[in-house]
């Protein structure tokens, strides 16, 4: 029996395979890890960039119709080119902010963007990893009148 356990212990044969399932798990966890937080980074990036360039539309507008005219097509034509949004999922809000010294005058317009990213394949494994929140909300607001 001592033969047989020490013909055991010198054997090689299955070491590497032995040493990738040591390593392997925690490789693929590691890079699963990092695309699911490149997804996320880029569905951030790509709502506040919605929002800050459809507010820069907005600015061509001389009067808040078409302003909001300007930033919804704006969103319209353009979110089809960031690959991580849904258009379905989107919901835009553009409203100017009422002045503090007149509440009656406007100085700026703001756009609010938000994406619901709750139906993403992130957000399917929120029982087994920690995640942000899956609702992304992001403001733009430019001053109307210029400098």
């Amino acid at each position: 029996m001592r033969c047989g356990l020490a013909r055991f212990f010198r054997n090689r044969d299955a070491a590497s395979a032995v040493e990738f399932s040591l390593v392997g798990l925690p490789l693929v966890l590691f890079l699963c890890g990092i695309v699911c937080f490149g997804i996320l980074y880029g569905t951030y990036n790509g709502v506040e960039q919605l929002a800050a360039e459809s507010a820069r539309a907005a600015v061509a507008g001389v009067n808040i119709c078409e302003s909001d005219n300007l930033a919804r097509t704006y969103i319209n034509n353009n979110v089809a080119k960031y690959g991580f949004l849904n258009p379905a999922d989107l919901t835009v809000t553009t409203s100017p902010p009422p002045s503090p010294a007149c509440p009656s005058q406007h100085t700026a317009y703001q756009v609010t963007v938000r994406y619901d990213m709750s139906a993403s394949p992130i957000f399917q494994l929120a029982g087994v990893l920690a995640a942000a929140s899956p609702i992304i909300t992001r403001s733009a607001a430019v001053q109307f009148g210029g400098f």
